[in-house]
């Protein structure tokens, strides 16, 4: 089961200016991990498949394939939890700052594009 959570934050710029917020996480169970890491794996070993009929190339994208699937498996299965792209709004101007995807929410610098200050968010 896919559990999105607001976390209250605030946005801190170098010079001093802060604005309180929210930042959505989605946070996976562990069935829709699993559900994720197969599904990449059988795209893997789907393209593996691929690979073998390619001529001369196969020598270097099958073992390569064949390597970095289970890889890309258990690191799709170990990451708990994401923050989707989103946008904020600047302490100093006011403008929608966009925040990328990442992986965990630990402390995010940013820096917005209108006055070009350097923002700090970090969980309240």
């Amino acid at each position: 089961m896919v559990e999105e959570n607001l976390k209250p934050i605030s946005t801190t710029t170098r010079s001093g200016e802060k604005n309180q917020g929210q930042l959505r996480i989605i946070f996976w169970s562990k069935e829709e991990r699993l559900k994720r890491a197969l599904k990449a794996a059988g795209i893997g070993l789907g393209l593996t498949f691929i690979f073998i009929f390619l001529p001369i190339v196969h020598f270097i994208l099958v073992p390569l394939a064949l390597i970095i699937t289970p890889l890309v498996s258990v690191y799709l299965y170990k990451q708990t939890e994401e923050v989707p792209k989103q946008n904020l709004i600047c302490p100093k101007c006011a403008a929608n700052v966009e925040v990328s995807s990442s992986n965990k929410f630990e402390k995010i610098e940013l820096i917005c594009d209108s006055c070009r200050s350097v923002l700090e968010i970090s969980a309240n």
